[in-house]
């Protein structure tokens, strides 16, 4: 389906692991992993991706700040930012660090897909690795 590439940041390995998988059977493949915030920034030299996802707790460096340093220093970046919490609480720090999209993150993985997809639909296809 697409051939950008998508860097999944998140401290859980469970979590990495099914959002990987549901990405997979979604038709996104070129998937990179991340297990902390400074691990995905350092990543982003090396992966290059064209979209990232970032879980809001990550320990030291929140998804916030990871998704306001991607968004000052590679503003073509599209960012994602996951949380487990359905209530939108933190929507308006999303929204406020630039976030593309804020979802909530599911069993089906449903809403990361339609995002993934509306994003990635927009995206330059050259710019795919």
């Amino acid at each position: 389906m697409s051939d950008h590439k998508i860097l999944i940041v998140d401290d859980e390995e469970d979590h990495r692991f099914i959002i990987g998988e549901c990405l997979k059977d979604s038709g996104f493949t070129n998937l990179a992993f991340a297990t902390s915030g400074e691990e995905g920034l350092k990543k982003i030299g090396t992966e290059q991706p064209a979209v990232v996802l970032t879980d809001t707790n990550l320990g030291r460096m929140n998804g916030f700040e990871v998704c306001r340093r991607i968004k000052k220093e590679h503003p073509g970046i599209k960012v994602v930012i996951m949380t487990g919490d359905a209530r939108y609480v933190d929507f308006p720090k999303a929204q406020s660090a630039g976030a593309d999209e804020y979802k909530v993150k599911t069993g089906d993985c449903g809403e990361i897909i339609w995002a993934l997809r509306r994003i990635t639909a927009n995206l330059d296809p050259e710019e795919a690795a």
